[in-house]
């Protein structure tokens, strides 16, 4: 599909975020890991939910360092509209039931976010790859006339890739959820163990992710894009198909400065999903 196409679709779905399904946890009553001296936890209840978003928020500085969030600039607590649109975007996984908080004698120094998508036949999937999606709603944002929205614009786009494709993979597939494994931060004393990729390995096992769901991630830094030879090393018998898209062939610009042209160097965004059947 080309960008023009997809613009006028697109269009008739802005701010149409993704659905928050309420689907019962998948892990196994009672499940924790401990790695080293970082406690792993389910969050279950809405008291950690709130716990694991006020560190999102206010101590960890994911959307200030990650390079999606940084390029956006979400990371602007003076500005309403961002600090709005992020607390859907937290409450969408931390609503989930599959995200996890890590804590260290009782207090939380990160978290590791995760959604999951019942299949949704009613959906309308559009067969369009990340490139053309990006680009369209670059396309989109520059025809927007609302002044300070541009960047949630796009990010909203950014979500409904994600769902799309999730919809558009269980429709091949025999399953019927969609986990996405989203986002995830630690604090600066608490890196280099490789948390994130640990954990979601452990999940994938522990909680049964193969016969249950499809799995998918996005991967936006040159250390996570081995992901594909980790996972089919991890798991041989899996489908793995990997969409990407250049940095630097990414196309929306805001105030003036095409945005993604400093992460150039950061190679290729790769959407991967990993499937049974």
């Amino acid at each position: 599909m080309q960008v023009r196409s997809l613009v006028k679709l697109l269009s008739s779905r802005q701010g149409q975020f993704v659905p928050t399904d309420c689907v019962s946890a998948l892990s196994p009553k009672g499940w924790t890991r401990r790695m080293d001296d970082v406690t792993c936890t389910p969050v279950l209840d809405s008291m950690l939910a709130s716990n694991v978003k006020d560190f999102w928020l206010h101590t960890g500085n994911f959307f200030g360092e990650a390079p999606i969030p940084k390029a956006l600039g979400l990371a602007k607590p003076q500005c309403e509209h961002t600090s709005e649109f992020l607390n859907k975007e937290l409450d969408l996984y931390l609503q989930s039931n599959s995200s996890i908080a890590c804590s260290v004698d009782g207090k939380i120094v990160g978290a590791i976010l995760n959604a999951v998508w019942k299949r949704n036949d009613d959906y309308e999937v559009i067969n369009a790859d990340i490139k053309t999606w990006h680009n369209a709603a670059a396309e989109i944002v520059y025809k927007n006339t609302i002044p300070g929205i541009g960047h949630l614009i796009w990010r909203d786009y950014q979500y409904q890739h994600i769902y799309n494709s999730i919809q558009m993979a269980l429709r091949n597939s025999n399953k019927t959820l969609g986990f996405y494994a989203g986002m995830g931060t630690v604090l600066p004393a608490y890196r280099g163990g490789g948390y994130s990729q640990k954990l979601l390995f452990l999940m994938y096992m522990d909680w049964a992710l193969s016969e249950k769901c499809i799995l998918c991630t996005l991967t936006t830094l040159p250390a996570h894009q081995n992901f594909k030879e980790l996972m089919m090393f991890f798991d041989v018998n899996a489908e793995h198909v990997v969409d990407e898209v250049k940095y630097s062939e990414q196309n929306l610009v805001l105030d003036g400065k095409k945005v993604f042209s400093e992460y150039a160097n950061l190679g290729c965004l790769g959407f991967h999903t990993v499937m049974h059947n």
